[in-house]
């Protein structure tokens, strides 16, 4: 609200509040993103909490993988959720439909190691992410095709919302000079991989930033200081809410932001 360039603030959760802006008029929107980034309706997903693997690493050879406060894994949270499904997608697991692949259809630069974690099932393949021996309950952790859809309908409707903020201030997204994330869930994401599931708009990671709990930041501030709660009257005054429910275009939006 003090910037003279454009913003885009998201707020993700459940909820996924969008702002897109500057100091002289904002248009805001909030689309409904569903639970899969706090663990929800995901096969081993968990809030972030102690024993969810919370940033994961994959190369041609290895995983690697890091756990709140150590020990055993207990299952993934939204940013691991994340790390896992943007590394997939750059090693070429996952295509742009969100299908995890067969086996033989992996770059032949991969080692077994790594394709043999792709195993069929009856709903599709799942990615063996950790073995049964290194879980708290011993039971494997799998990515499934599911779980990759969950992911793709939560990131089509931030982008989709985004889309459609842009259209109202007719700017193309590399007219935004910078991004930030909010809530618990974008304080901790990845910024790379935010970019490769196609979360959020291609910016340099520098232009990106975190803003922790803005909202309970934001009532504390207003709360506590009567001039403030005059200035954020002020700065409602320059917001236009732009109600997604009424675009005949958000669904052709949502769509298109359903692809990787």
């Amino acid at each position: 609200w003090k910037n003279e360039k454009i913003s885009l603030f998201i707020d993700l959760g459940t909820n996924g509040e969008i702002v897109l802006g500057s100091k002289r008029k904002m248009w805001t929107c909030s689309t409904a993103a569903g639970p899969a980034f706090e663990g929800a309706r995901i096969s081993s997903g968990m809030r972030a909490t102690e024993g969810a693997i919370d940033k994961v690493k994959i190369d041609n050879k290895s995983i690697d993988y890091r756990v709140i406060k150590d020990g055993k894994v207990r299952g993934i949270c939204g940013s691991g959720l994340i790390d896992l499904i943007a590394e997939l997608l750059k090693l070429g697991l996952i295509d742009k439909s969100g299908k995890l692949v067969d086996r033989e259809e992996c770059n032949s630069e991969l080692s077994e190691e790594i394709k043999k974690r792709i195993i069929r099932g009856k709903k599709g393949n799942k990615f063996l992410l950790v073995k049964s021996k290194e879980t708290e309950n011993e039971k494997p952790i799998y990515l499934t095709q599911r779980d990759i859809r969950e992911v793709q309908l939560a990131k089509a409707a931030i982008y989709a919302g985004i889309k459609i903020l842009l259209k109202e201030v007719n700017i193309s997204p590399e007219g935004i000079q910078k991004i930030l994330l909010a809530g618990a869930f974008g304080n901790f994401i990845d910024k790379k991989s935010a970019i490769r599931i196609g979360l959020i708009p291609y910016l340099p990671l520098e232009k990106i930033e975190s803003a922790g709990n803005a909202a309970g930041r934001g009532a504390e501030i207003v709360l506590l200081s009567k001039k403030m709660r005059e200035v954020s009257q002020e700065i409602s005054n320059k917001v236009k809410y732009v109600e997604l429910s009424s675009r005949t275009d958000f669904q052709e939006e949502f769509i298109k932001a359903m692809s990787f």
